[in-house]
């Protein structure tokens, strides 16, 4: 099975807490790795659960291309295989629901690898491991989340609307 990944293109993109007072977590002590080669999702969600139990702060990832399936964000934390993208309501990267007080910033892009992902899900169509009207995944979605911020961050090749708000 052909697993298709999204990257994380990070000049300074830092998933972190609203609070003026957050304390920075460098990705790399977490093992995320730079190299558009290394699957980090785990690593990434790791470093995200660990500071959101320590009360928040700033994830920050710092040059190079992160390859990542879906996380998600907890409260007080900034931070394709089509199997790999989770989320509720709606499938997506990067998802939250009922959290507080999350951003993600920087100078970044959020590349959603669209062809591949879109290719990826017609083959697994063809063969039957999935449905052929699959929801397609967004970038980003916030399920009833308070104290959301945004900013600097670029989303480039979405496959439908990147950003995915429900109240």
């Amino acid at each position: 099975m052909n697993k298709i990944k999204t990257l994380l293109c990070a000049t300074l993109l830092a998933l972190t807490s609203i609070s003026a007072m957050a304390k920075d977590y460098q990705a790399v002590a977490f093992g995320v790795k730079s190299d558009g080669v290394t699957n980090n999702t785990r690593s990434i969600q790791h470093a995200i659960d660990y500071i959101s139990a320590q009360g928040g702060g700033r994830l920050v990832f710092y040059v190079g291309r992160y390859l990542t399936g879906s996380i998600e964000l907890k409260s007080g934390v900034t931070s394709p295989s089509v199997y790999d993208h989770k989320g509720s309501p709606r499938r997506a990267l990067i998802h939250a629901q009922g959290q507080h007080d999350i951003a993600i910033t920087g100078k970044g892009i959020i590349d959603g690898n669209s062809r591949a992902l879109s290719a990826d899900i017609a083959e697994q169509t063809a063969r039957g491991y999935a449905d052929a009207n699959a929801e397609v995944p967004t970038l980003v979605a916030l399920d009833r989340c308070k104290g959301v911020q945004t900013s600097g961050v670029t989303l480039q090749n979405y496959a439908c609307p990147p950003l995915q708000f429900d109240h």
